[in-house]
């Protein structure tokens, strides 16, 4: 995978911005489910206040997805915003129990580089969709099997069901 190597020690105090545009395969992202279309670009943000950084990430990308109720392919945009804070030192005793917000949404690194490209990846196949659809109203296709007869066993079935409606 490729990295997206974050020199902590040049960034400058304050607001700092990147905008980084990689392909599937450069994030190891080349066999998933549903292929990526075009590039995967990433506009980052990074507060940096003495050894501590606030990044903002918002990463845009487009899935050629199969609708999973009529199989008609499409093409969808995604836009997935995510955020976290880097620390420099260890990574903190915590006793059991404790856990706080803060410690979930804190990465800790003991040098003065961090690779963003992991981070990115995750955003991406969080946001493959468990069932897409192409669109809210796609119903699926009606079956027609060709046959006109209606099975026997099935007469008290369909009496009952004219006799509901």
């Amino acid at each position: 995978m490729k990295q997206i190597i974050l020199k902590l020690n040049e960034l400058r105090k304050g607001k700092n911005t990147f905008h980084v545009s990689s392909t599937a395969g450069e994030l190891d992202l080349e066999d998933i489910d549903y292929p990526i279309v075009g590039n995967i670009d990433t506009h980052i943000e990074i507060y940096r206040n003495r050894n501590n950084y606030e990044i903002k990430l918002r990463t845009r990308f487009v899935f050629r997805l199969t609708c999973s109720r009529c199989l008609t392919e499409f093409e969808k945009q995604f836009e997935d915003l995510g955020a976290f804070y880097l620390k420099k030192g260890e990574v903190p005793d915590i006793p059991e129990g404790m856990i706080k917000d803060e410690y979930i949404e804190t990465l800790y690194v003991s040098g003065d580089e961090y690779d963003l490209a992991p981070i990115i990846r995750e955003q991406v196949l969080l946001s493959i969709p468990m069932k897409p659809l192409c669109s809210d109203s796609c119903t699926v296709p009606e079956y027609d099997s060709g046959i006109d007869e209606v099975d026997s066993r099935w007469a008290d079935l369909i009496k009952l069901k004219e006799k509901l409606m």
